[in-house]
């Protein structure tokens, strides 16, 4: 196995065997170490951004590898699916990779219900917001799939906020976003929804902005 030498900017391999590489002015790729790692996979899907779920190996045990931050070549069953991106810059012990989208899992987000403004007693209005995220998986195996959404999240003391349903998931009150985490048995179907009004002053106009605190993997293929 060749050796392998880690600083804080960069890697060093010391090959063991000579290599050959033709003098014709190409690239040329050469093989420099092979490691076997225990992944576990889930599925991950962020509808209100992009209506596809992506596959993601969860890996531990790559500190010993002393990777840096940059592009990977992705292969999945012997087949080279795309680009994934190495971050290591993380407290956590798990590095995680995407694997692309996977047009087996179908997924869904409609607005089920806008009521606009309706004036409340006093000097108020209120806006209610309805909306339902579905998804089928249509493998023929179980999945694990994280669903995530957001709500909105005031930045004025007189806009008030107030989630009126989201399906059981959890809430993070400081970004707004909302997860879910369920297995699915091939053929089942998902669904949650996504409650929320807005009261605001009479003399204001709200906008219900999109927030980037969300974002899914990135994979480009």
């Amino acid at each position: 196995m060749e050796e392998r030498e880690a600083s804080e900017l960069n890697t060093t391999f010391n090959l063991e065997q000579n290599r050959s590489v033709k003098s014709d002015g190409r690239p040329s790729n050469i093989s420099l170490t092979s490691e076997t790692l225990h992944a576990s996979f889930e599925y991950v899907t962020v509808p209100k951004v992009e209506l596809s779920a992506f596959l993601i190996a969860k890996i531990t045990g790559w500190e010993k590898l002393n990777l840096i931050d940059g592009v990977a070549n992705i292969y999945y069953k012997n087949t080279y699916i795309g680009e994934s991106f190495i971050n290591t810059r993380m407290i956590g012990d798990t590095l995680e990779l995407s694997l692309g989208r996977d047009n087996q899992i179908v997924i869904s987000r409609a607005k089920v219900e806008d009521k606009g403004a309706t004036p409340l007693l006093g000097t108020k209005r209120n806006e209610s917001f309805i909306y339902e995220i579905q998804g089928r998986n249509n493998k023929s195996i179980p999945i694990v799939i994280k669903t995530q959404d957001q709500v909105p999240v005031s930045q004025e003391n007189d806009i008030t906020v107030e989630v009126t349903d989201i399906s059981g998931a959890s809430l993070d009150a400081a970004s707004g976003r909302i997860q879910w985490v369920r297995t699915l048995s091939p053929g089942d179907i998902l669904k949650y929804r996504v409650a929320f009004s807005v009261k605001y002053p009479k003399n204001k106009t709200v906008h219900i902005r999109k927030s980037r605190t969300i974002r899914t993997p990135r994979f480009r293929h």
